[in-house]
């Protein structure tokens, strides 16, 4: 999920992943953090949200990714990874 998260974001900001094969270039995570806040279980909906928060604006950058709960709001687990290319 979170995979498919990432290139739907990247596509979002004009970067698909059909460019991004086309010139052979991708993201590597180098770094990943995760806090796992509360459990969620078989049948709850949920829903994912990602963000950059940080970038050299040449080859790296800090992504951000959270996953809430759909009935209370309440969060699950976030996670920060640090990518390059």
């Amino acid at each position: 999920m979170v995979g498919y998260a990432r290139w739907a974001h990247s596509a979002k900001l004009g970067i698909p992943i059909e460019h991004c094969l086309a010139i052979r270039c991708g993201m590597a995570v180098r770094h990943t953090r995760v806090d796992y806040l509360e459990a969620a279980r078989l049948d709850d909906d949920l829903v994912l949200g990602t963000w950059i928060i940080a970038s050299d604006d040449r080859l790296r950058c800090t992504r951000r990714f959270e996953i809430l709960r759909v009935a209370d709001g309440s969060g699950c687990w976030k996670r920060k990874s640090i990518s390059s290319a």
